[in-house]
């Protein structure tokens, strides 16, 4: 074999081994990446998992529920058809769709809670109202929903909103009246008041959140109506209870009775 013959043999040999090894990475970046894409709608799937648990206690609305729980079984039966042999995302997407029907027949698990005690308490809340705004504006923007029931759950959701800033500086209010601090008291229910006056939300619930709250300053009921805040739990005590319960504070071995209003 002449030399020139056998440059040429080594060259195709260098020139088949490049172009194999480039063939090889390119396969093996597509896997990365297919790999890498799964993975993100995984942690997707996850995140919005949170979301609609944390939602049931802001709200107890199957609709919006439901959209969220629809969202994370879409992207768990495309990632299960592109990896059917992982037994793990099988189980997810079993629990995904036992968790929409529940959403979809009003089986909600958490109590309802719009309630705060601080206000980074309340902006994470209005934080995770802001996220689902933004699955309905997706839902909707993919022909998921149409523009009637995304109108009514934007609406619901702005109530909620609204809601928690209110509602949470009214049971703080209710903390000072059950104290005998009634000017503190006032303070807070004027400022609900003011909140629930400004807000532009055109719902009737809140100019009725309005009307009540005036109520509480005029003393002319002593808690807003389980219809707009259920959270029974945050309203002051009767006095002859409060009393019992600060004479607890000094005699423990008679407990008082722990009724709310």
């Amino acid at each position: 074999m002449s030399p020139f013959m056998g440059f040429l043999i080594s060259l195709a040999f260098i020139v088949t081994s490049l172009l194999t090894l480039v063939l090889v990475n390119k396969k093996e970046r597509r896997i990365e990446a297919r790999q890498a894409w799964l993975r993100n709608l995984v942690r997707r799937c996850e995140e919005l998992e949170t979301i609609a648990q944390d939602t049931e206690s802001l709200l107890h609305n199957q609709e919006i529920l439901s959209t969220i729980s629809t969202a994370i079984v879409n992207i768990y039966q495309q990632v299960y058809e592109e990896d059917n042999q992982a037994k793990h995302l099988e189980m997810r997407l079993n629990r995904a769709q036992h968790n929409l029907k529940q959403y979809q027949q009003g089986q909600i698990q958490r109590k309802l809670c719009r309630i705060r005690e601080s206000d980074v308490g309340i902006s994470k809340a209005i934080e995770l109202l802001d996220q689902v705004q933004e699955i309905l504006a997706d839902a909707n923007h993919n022909n998921r929903i149409d523009q009637a029931a995304t109108d009514r759950m934007m609406t619901e959701i702005e109530y909620t909103r609204m809601s928690v800033e209110i509602l949470s500086t009214v049971a703080q209010g209710h903390r000072y009246y059950s104290d005998d601090d009634f000017i503190n008291a006032n303070a807070h229910y004027y400022h609900a008041q003011k909140l629930a006056g400004q807000a532009k939300l055109n719902d009737p619930r809140r100019q009725q959140l309005v009307d009540e709250i005036g109520q509480l300053l005029s003393r002319e009921r002593a808690s807003l109506s389980a219809e707009l805040m259920p959270e029974v739990e945050y309203n002051p005590l009767p006095k002859k209870e409060a009393k019992r319960v600060k004479a607890f504070a000094h005699n423990p071995e008679e407990p008082p009775h722990q009724q709310v209003n």
